[in-house]
């Protein structure tokens, strides 16, 4: 379909990535383990939205945080989704007029230093 998105990050060592993936059924941020055997990679999942989301793939990034230890969903410049390397959940659930449900201490890991966006599945 014409307006799926996918958008990754891998962590610099390699053992970890985010991944969001949005198609006709709706739109989920992932944490994926890359040290484990394919179809057992995924330590956890956060809804973001339905199919009739308003964002496109331009409005959309996966960010690792300074340090490496969040990974995050960002829609139009907002953290939306994250997770931390040892499968914590936050946020989720997209709405365009909505403000995110993401604690400010999470928040503030991505912005006590350069983010980070690494390498692309």
């Amino acid at each position: 379909m014409e307006n799926d998105i996918f958008e990754s990050a891998v962590r610099t060592s390699g053992d970890l990535a985010g991944i969001f993936e949005f198609d006709s059924e709706g739109g989920y941020f992932y944490l994926f383990d890359l040290t484990k055997e394919r179809g057992r990679q995924a330590r956890g999942a956060i809804c973001v939205g339905s199919r009739h989301a308003d964002f496109q793939a331009s409005d959309v990034s996966v960010r690792w945080n300074a340090s490496e230890e969040i990974v995050g969903l960002y829609v139009r410049g907002n953290l939306w989704a994250a997770f931390d390397q040892h499968g914590r959940k936050f946020g989720g659930s997209y709405a365009a007029l909505e403000t995110p449900s993401i604690p400010a201490a999470v928040i503030e890991q991505f912005a006590e230093a350069q983010v980070i966006e690494r390498g692309r599945l």
